[in-house]
């Protein structure tokens, strides 16, 4: 099996909040919490959204991509489900499973990881080669078809077809962004379990003073607005 890392870029934030907005008011109304924001949130229901698009306006980068993050690791299931149903429609994809979808963050920037790939090493050797060639060299076995496969994946142009897969999988899913800089090992190189989200969905006090301060922001120019 293989691993994955791709550098997530080019967030258009407010694209993905509002189309996650359904998604995320649903969560919000099963988490159990005591955090006062969240809590907040669940009282104002479907009245969320333009207050969540203005706290979102007013976070810092790594704010966002914190929020970001919680998103896409909440539902890393779905997210590979959708990914594997892209990536059956592909040529050379098909031969490929993902087995768990999570995301890393590194300092100001977010990694997409899609872990336990399996790969059809044979399939992928005969449709990439195609013809005669591709026949022959599917009779490879052990390490040498093992070998070969993955440097057809390796390639520029297999690991820009992949990106594109991947950002289709994601933007059906609400996620509007950009993917770059892809890496590719075998999984016992680097490997980390992911852990499915908890259901008691906690702040950090970080992130909720962060999220407290664009609020007071968003309000603070709401009331300067009505008194214009």
């Amino acid at each position: 099996m293989i691993t994955a890392n791709i550098k997530i870029v080019n967030i258009e934030y407010e694209k993905t909040l509002q189309q996650l907005f359904p998604i995320i008011r649903e969560r919000l109304g099963a988490a159990e919490s005591t955090d006062l924001i969240i809590r907040l949130f669940q009282k104002l229901d479907d009245a969320a959204l333009p207050v969540l698009l203005g706290i979102m306006d007013r976070l810092p980068e790594r704010t966002k991509n914190e929020l970001l993050a919680i998103c896409l690791d909440t539902y890393s299931d779905k997210l590979c489900e959708k990914l594997n149903e892209e990536l059956a429609k592909h040529p050379y994809g098909r031969f490929l499973q993902a087995g768990s979808v999570s995301v890393e963050r590194q300092g100001e920037a977010l990694y997409l990881w899609i872990s336990q790939v399996q790969v059809d090493y044979k399939g992928l050797v005969k449709e990439k080669m195609g013809g005669t060639v591709g026949g022959i060299a599917s009779l490879l076995v052990g390490e040498k078809m093992e070998k070969m496969a993955l440097e057809l994946l390796w390639t520029e142009e297999s690991r820009g077809k992949l990106i594109e897969l991947l950002q289709g999988a994601l933007d059906k899913y609400g996620f509007a962004m950009g993917l770059a800089d892809f890496q590719m090992m075998q999984d016992h190189e680097i490997y980390e379990d992911f852990v499915e989200a908890e259901k008691h969905l906690i702040l950090t006090d970080e992130l909720e003073t962060d999220i407290l301060d664009a609020l007071a922001g968003y309000l603070r120019d709401r009331a300067d607005e009505g008194q214009e």
